[in-house]
């Protein structure tokens, strides 16, 4: 069976239709390919609404004056690590996303610009922090997943407006190129498993990371990442993850660059609770490994505890809080997790007796957390190994409220496993969305966005970065599509 287009797009999440809903927009004929029965098998269907940008129009109706070039200073300071070129294209075509996003009929909160919140520690809400209307998602088990069905519904909606063609239950397996090693379509499969050849002029990866290919992760994260939670995509309630690393493999096989590939975006849940409610107060606590010794500076927070715990045998560890703490941070989550079904936390009236619930070695265990306690009193939480630095990035003044001792019991264990969101590396692309080889060029025809890509986050990560990532490259990428096929 044959197929012809213009342009091919992988996948449909946000990267996928918006790429292939503005490449149909200026002329070009899309087919989307989709390998589940249905649209948004990934994490478009599970976000949560979050978007990133400045100088937009939510954010001069509720009076607030930013622009695209200030955002991208701060962006370069929050995501040190990321590739300027990318990140420039990030900061300066966000806005027209917010834009675009309107224009299909998607609509946002107004803009919060409250300064206390401005400075919340978890740099979440802010006044660049656009949430969409009805764009909260918190799983099957709370029946709350309106959210995700009302953004697909919009986004299938634009795409059919423009006259394009969506194919479910079809997986790619290779890119074609021509004797120039430029692209001419790609072979794919449908579940039932006939072969349809697409023949296309330009190709868009948006089929999402790896964190769904036991293989990959192993390979690139740990030898341990195999025991992680997936906590990603439509069905992850059924332990059903849809990202497999296909665009990954088939970019690499015609010598595409792949980076940042040993990082992923991930937050400590309780097994075995899937994907709500993560346990991000750990950054307050002590976390140890299943031997009861620290491991990380729990100052960073709960991605960068995840990433350390994914090296740790078995990729378990328990996050240890005092009365004080658990009454003030981790009750509210604690007991939601135990409410969809997670186990209750261990807990005892000393550090011994904890030990022993934990399975852990007592005469280690108590001796972490005496050393631990004795340099909160005396201040030198920073010459621990691992440190306990009160930063929760390295630029960051210390914060003292993020050091405290654990002395008041009872004394909690709450047992924590890394969920997976999305793998952070993958093909590397320039700020046109095309997809560069080893030496840097590009390969000619064949375009990437979304969480497929590397080159923006590794540890590093910024609220509402991950679905504008999406956005911006999807947008970028079926707008360099588009004027590529028209030569």
């Amino acid at each position: 069976m044959k197929e012809a287009c213009d342009v091919a797009v992988v996948g449909s999440g946000l990267a996928g239709f918006a790429a292939a809903i503005q490449a149909a927009q200026l002329g070009a004929k899309v087919i989307l390919l989709e390998k589940t029965g249905r649209v948004g098998g990934g994490n478009t269907f599970v976000s949560n609404g979050f978007y990133v940008a400045a100088g937009t129009g939510p954010q001069k109706e509720g009076g607030i004056g930013d622009d695209p070039e200030r955002f991208l200073q701060d962006l370069l300071k929050t995501l040190p690590e990321a590739d300027p070129k990318q990140l420039k294209a990030f900061a300066l075509n966000a806005a027209e996303g917010i834009a675009w996003m309107q224009r299909i009929g998607i609509d946002f909160h107004p803009i919060l610009s409250d300064p206390e919140v401005e400075r919340s520690s978890f740099g979440r809400i802010n006044s660049r922090v656009h949430i969409m209307k009805r764009g909260t998602y918190f799983g099957m088990r709370t029946g709350n997943i309106e959210g995700g069905e009302y953004f697909l519904g919009k986004l299938e909606e634009a795409f059919r407006k423009v006259g394009g063609n969506t194919m479910v239950n079809i997986s790619a397996r290779r890119l074609r190129v021509n004797s120039k090693k430029e692209i001419i379509g790609l072979e794919a499969e449908t579940t039932t498993g006939e072969e349809i050849i697409f023949d296309a002029k330009a190709v868009i990866l948006a089929c999402g990371g790896f964190q769904g290919n036991t293989p990959m992760l192993l390979k690139y994260i740990s030898k341990y990442a195999d025991k992680a939670v997936c906590r990603s995509g439509r069905d992850m309630d059924k332990g059903i993850c849809p990202n497999t690393g296909d665009g990954h493999i088939m970019a690499e096989q015609l010598g595409a660059k792949l980076v940042n590939m040993n990082y992923v975006y991930a937050h400590t849940l309780i097994p075995p609770v899937s994907p709500y409610p993560n346990q991000d107060y750990c950054k307050f606590a002590v976390v140890v490994n299943k031997q009861g010794k620290r491991f990380v500076d729990e100052s960073r927070g709960d991605v960068v505890v995840s990433n350390a715990l994914l090296q740790e045998p078995e990729t378990r560890g328990f996050i240890i809080v005092d009365s004080k703490l658990y009454d003030e941070y981790a009750s509210l989550a604690v007991d939601l997790a135990v409410s969809y079904g997670a186990p209750k936390p261990l807990f005892a009236p000393s550090f011994e007796e904890l030990s022993t619930l934990m399975g852990v070695d007592p005469k280690g265990f108590v001796k972490t957390m005496k050393e631990f306690n004795e340099a909160v009193s005396k201040g030198t939480t920073d010459e621990l190994d691992p440190p306990k630095s009160g930063r929760e990035r390295p630029e960051y003044p210390r914060n003292q409220d993020l050091i405290r001792k654990i002395d008041s019991p009872p004394y909690h264990a709450i047992p924590i496993v890394p969920g997976i969101t999305f793998t952070a590396g993958g093909i590397f692309v320039d700020d046109q969305s095309r997809v560069l080889d080893e030496r840097l060029k590009p390969i000619q025809g064949l375009y990437a966005a979304g969480e497929i890509t590397g080159g923006m986050f590794t540890i590093y990560y910024t609220s509402g970065g991950g679905l504008t990532r999406c956005l911006v490259q999807g947008l970028v990428a079926g707008r360099s599509a588009a004027q590529y096929v028209k030569g």
